[in-house]
């Protein structure tokens, strides 16, 4: 028997081809992150716009949304403190995404350039877009649930198919959040070395 290896094994190719897809797939990732918080708060700001109208409109008309309110019920949506806590929390944890996704785009513009600040870049977006993506999913949640309650309760109608809480579409938003944050950890040392 041969003491020569029947397929010789290299190594350093696997590097090589991480390295060479991880920068675009960063900017990618970089740019989705970008597009996506933006997006969390352009969806929330005409929500929160449209209940603060509420309590205005139903005062003006209790039958403003289709059905009779009474007026104890339209006493609690003047100031919907929770709404807007919640609303609050998600704009603050979509900054924070937005600063992580501007982090790892600096990480893999630096990649081309000057190498010397990339890896502690992609280490600390590892270790903390784990924490924002629970952040961001938590704080949906919490406001899906309480910007539903509002709603039903100043139409007095609960819309079919919903529920109090979006749990399917938070458990994507999470997935979607925390793949980037595995990507560059699994993939990040093999492309910034």
């Amino acid at each position: 028997m041969s003491a020569r290896a029947l397929q010789p094994l290299d190594y350093a190719t696997l590097a090589r081809g991480v390295a060479s897809h991880f920068r675009p797939l960063a900017l990618l990732f970089a740019l989705l992150g970008i597009a996506a918080n933006i997006g969390l708060v352009w969806l929330i700001v005409p929500q929160m716009h449209r209940a603060a109208w509420a309590h205005h409109d139903l005062m003006q008309n209790p039958r403003a949304y289709g059905r009779e309110i009474a007026p104890a019920t339209i006493a609690t949506l003047r100031q919907p403190v929770r709404l807007w806590a919640s609303a609050a929390l998600l704009i603050t944890a979509a900054a924070f995404g937005l600063l992580l996704a501007i982090n790892l785009m600096c990480a893999a513009i630096q990649m081309g350039r000057d190498a010397t600040r990339v890896p502690h870049r992609l280490r600390a977006y590892a270790r903390l877009k784990p924490f924002g993506a629970a952040a961001t999913a938590l704080s949906f949640l919490w406001f899906g649930a309480e910007n539903h309650s509002f709603w039903v309760a100043a139409t007095r109608h609960w819309p079919v198919g919903s529920s109090e809480a979006p749990y399917l579409s938070t458990a994507i938003l999470f997935g979607c959040a925390w793949l980037p944050a595995w990507w560059a950890r699994k993939y990040g040392g093999a492309a910034a070395g």
